[in-house]
């Protein structure tokens, strides 16, 4: 069956598939203050979309891309991303309580501010992601790649980084009061901070 292509459409009042969309391409489409709750997507592809305000309360999203997309102020209370790609996309003031992520690819997000406290991101790609003052706290980063991620200011009381690659990270600016890294990453922190290792 072909796949299903939507261009510069506007769904503000919902989406088609009664709920479901599973296959289908979004490019540049409006789903600002669209009511998607409950709303379940599997491999679709949204591409440089508008998701701002919408109510994604409890919808659930399975290896699908939403790249360059704009969550400004959306409601994620509940919602699930597992194993999608996120690459590009911004979440400015959007609501992350209860929240689920499991993996995918968050390269190159804004996630300043989020509440993302027991996401986990294992294996996950977070290149160049920006957790600026993010709520990480008992997050789970094992074997992720996190090289030149931002975590300026960030709560990572009890996050899980080992395995990571945390190349790149400037820690200058973060605590790191409780949380677990290996020994080959404490020693990347500290020279991070200007100190040598020997």
């Amino acid at each position: 069956m072909d796949e299903a292509v939507y261009v510069e459409q506007n769904f503000r009042d919902g989406v088609p598939g009664r709920g479901r969309v599973a296959r289908a391409r979004f490019e540049r489409c409006r789903f600002q203050g669209a009511p998607l709750m409950e709303w379940a997507t599997d491999g679709a592809v949204f591409d440089g979309c508008q998701f701002d305000g919408a109510r994604l309360n409890a919808s659930r999203h399975v290896k699908s891309a939403f790249l360059n997309c704009s969550f400004a102020g959306a409601n994620l209370f509940t919602a699930e991303f597992v194993r999608c790609k996120m690459t590009g996309s911004g979440f400015p003031e959007a609501t992350w309580r209860g929240s689920r992520i499991e993996g995918g690819d968050w390269s190159y997000c804004n996630l300043r501010y989020a509440e993302l406290s027991r996401a986990n991101f294992r294996e996950a790609n977070l290149r160049d992601v920006d957790f600026s003052h993010a709520n990480l706290s008992d997050g789970c980063f094992v074997g992720a790649d996190m090289t030149r991620a931002v975590l300026a200011r960030a709560n990572l009381q009890g996050a899980d980084f080992r395995g990571a690659v945390i190349t790149g990270i400037d820690f200058r600016q973060v605590s790191l009061q409780g949380v677990r890294l290996d020994y080959g990453q404490a020693a990347a922190v500290v020279n991070s901070l200007g100190a040598q290792v020997e």
